[in-house]
């Protein structure tokens, strides 16, 4: 309690700060975030001391914080709790630096999310993800759950269009749906009460502040001087700001493509919390039937599931690496309606950070593809347990990224391998070209296979983009392994004892 109300008084004082200060208190608002609870506003109160915060910041601290808060002045210091370990789910650390997007950052982007190339190049588990971390399921409804505070969301993606959804959400007060506005209550002691007023009788007032009914408000008649409709709009600004590019355009596509499930056809989806994780955590999964018929019946061992797979009647928790396959079975099906959908697949990951993984290099101005060692200097480099290429590649054309690991294999002997790719891409084995789609005239699916060994073998996939989006997915099939994206925990970062 003391932690949070330095941070609460300290967001008030406008001057006098340094600008490692600056970068201090910011730290300490997302430490905050990631490892303190208390209650369903908290974290909304979190943002508006942020909020507030960044009114008194000048144009060069902004500059400052843009490229990110690297800790605590004092070094060492960990905060009043041991920090959470943080999984990552792609090629960058979850917690992204704090970006300050405007429309014009993203409007590149856009045509994208609508596109039919956004079913390859988008994730729309990850979009779905995103609309929980930006806690929009408080207030707004969506596929089978959520709050009423703000509009149903669901059929969204046929009333707006992308542009117009992206400017809402970066924008809340530039317009305002009457049915959900607020109202701003001017008192005699000259304070400004905001809030939607629920009751109302003779003698008071009561408002429900934000989102929680619970949070309520009681005012006395003769203590308001004026009333008018809220000019500011309760859903706070700013919730794009700790996405990456990729993610804010993965929630845009979720919006966008819920409204075109066909339930004629008994489309469903697999959503998982975390598709990557750290051994010793677990991955919430749940499934979602578009269709008011049916049941989904679904396999861990990468087998198609059928009748006499496992029934799904409530979200669960997998703790291991797994290949997640489900589809909806209607068994009283009316005539002529298909009793059967699609298939759909999942892969969950589990990982130990101290050796899985692959090192990628990000090279920019790439005059000629492929040509290695022509590079020089990467721009940047990291580790990625998947590959993501769309997180690396930030709206950038003639780029190139190099990744090297190593593929364990446990059963020795034919593997197949799939690549999907945007624009093009090289897999390469034991020094071996097994898939090359680096002639930018290849199918949607490249295919090709090799005989591996048992333990590990050196692994390289050079990517480059010409222009446009940036996608790579490339899945293995094998002894013992059904097809799937690589698993996570078969990428090791360095060659270890076999």
């Amino acid at each position: 309690m003391q932690f949070i109300h330095y941070l609460e008084v300290l967001r008030q004082v406008p001057r006098g700060w340094s600008t490692e200060q600056r970068l201090a208190y910011r730290y300490w608002i997302e430490y905050a975030r990631e490892n303190f609870s208390g209650g369903s506003l908290f974290k909304y109160f979190l943002t508006v001391m942020e909020n507030e915060f960044d009114t008194h910041i000048t144009s060069n601290e902004k500059s400052a914080l843009a490229q990110g808060t690297p800790g605590p002045i004092t070094a060492g210091y960990e905060g009043p709790v041991k920090p959470k370990a943080k999984a990552i789910y792609s090629a960058l650390f979850d917690n992204h630096n704090n970006t300050f997007w405007q429309f014009e950052d993203l409007q590149y982007n856009l045509e994208l999310v609508a596109s039919p190339r956004g079913k390859n190049t988008r994730d729309f588990n990850r979009g779905q993800k995103m609309f929980m971390k930006g806690q929009c399921y408080n207030c707004h409804y969506m596929i089978n759950k959520g709050g009423n505070f703000g509009p149903d969301l669901t059929t969204a993606g046929t009333s707006f269009t992308v542009e117009e959804l992206l400017k809402t959400i970066l924008d809340p007060s530039e317009v305002i749906n009457s049915r959900f506005q607020a109202t701003e209550y001017k008192l005699k002691d000259i304070s400004t009460k905001i809030g939607r007023p629920i009751k109302e009788d003779r003698e008071t007032v009561h408002l429900q502040i934000g989102f929680d009914p619970n949070n309520q408000l009681e005012l006395n008649n003769d203590e308001i001087v004026s009333s008018k409709d809220a000019t500011v709009s309760e859903m706070p600004p700013g919730l794009l700001n700790t996405m990456s590019r990729g993610e804010i355009l993965d929630l845009l596509y979720f919006i966008v493509q819920l409204p075109g499930k066909d339930v004629d056809s008994l489309e469903m989806d697999i959503l998982e919390d975390k598709d990557v994780f750290l051994q010793g955590d677990s991955s919430l999964v749940e499934m979602v039937n578009y269709a008011d018929r049916g049941n989904i019946y679904y396999t861990l061992d990468g087998t198609e599931p059928s009748t006499g797979s496992m029934l799904y009647e409530n979200p669960f928790y997998l703790s291991n690496s797994t290949q997640v396959k489900a589809k909806v079975i209607d068994l009283k099906n009316p005539s002529g309606l298909i009793n059967e959908g699609s298939v759909a697949a999942r892969s969950i990951h589990t990982v130990d950070t101290s050796v899985n993984g692959m090192r990628w290099r990000y090279y920019k101005n790439v005059e000629k593809a492929f040509d290695i060692k022509s590079l020089g200097k990467p721009f940047s480099e990291g580790i990625s347990y998947l590959f993501a290429v769309n997180d690396i590649v930030d709206e950038e054309n003639n780029v190139m990224v190099l990744h090297d690991a190593y593929l364990k294999i446990e059963t020795p002997g034919t593997y197949h391998f799939h690549m999907v790719q945007d624009d093009r891409a090289q897999l390469y084995l034991n020094d071996e070209l097994v898939l090359d789609g680096s002639n930018g005239r290849t199918p949607p699916v490249i295919t090709g296979q090799i005989d591996l060994k048992q333990g590990m073998n050196k692994m390289f996939v050079p990517f480059f983009d010409l222009y446009s989006d940036e996608y790579l997915s490339i899945e293995i099939e094998g002894p013992g392994l059904a097809r799937q994206v690589i698993p996570a925990h078969l990428i090791y970062r360095d060659r270890l004892d076999n």
